[in-house]
């Protein structure tokens, strides 16, 4: 699992800024912040694959897509 070390920049309404070890910014709702995370604070952020929800969505997609095609018969 890779990750990325992020420090929390500073609060934008419900929102949180934070700078990446790339100088690049990542703008996430406070509700995934861990409990007590201010700024300044460092953090960790994962990011994992989710397979099962992909194909999910796959193929759900293609049952539009056919429903889609159908109609236009």
């Amino acid at each position: 699992m890779k990750k990325l070390t992020a420090v929390i920049d500073r609060f934008e309404e419900e929102k949180a800024v934070l700078k990446l070890e790339s100088n690049q910014t990542l703008i996430i709702h406070i509700d995934y912040l861990p409990e007590g995370a201010k700024e300044g604070s460092v953090l960790q952020v994962f990011f994992e694959l989710e397979e099962a929800e992909g194909k999910k969505r796959e193929k759900q997609a293609k049952e539009i897509l056919n429903e889609l095609l159908k109609a236009k018969d």
